[in-house]
């Protein structure tokens, strides 16, 4: 799952731990991670989803697929 992260710039990376809970806390709210980057919600969600475009598409999908099945 780390090679898979890594792809991803420090900004994705954050919001999608934030959103998905990633972090072994709780996931949070679209509203709360945008207040949290001191983003409008359009623009965390703009991120977010060409950042799950990039673990989609990257070389290193099938083992954060893999990773995904086994949790």
């Amino acid at each position: 799952m780390q090679k898979a992260l890594a792809s991803l710039t420090p900004r994705e990376a954050q919001l999608l731990f934030g959103l998905y809970g990633l972090h072994g806390q709780g996931a949070q709210t679209l509203t709360k991670v945008s207040q949290h980057l001191s983003l409008a919600r359009e623009g965390v969600r703009l991120i977010q989803e060409h950042a799950l475009d990039k673990l989609k598409c990257g070389r290193d999908r099938y083992a954060l697929m893999a990773c995904c099945r086994t949790a």
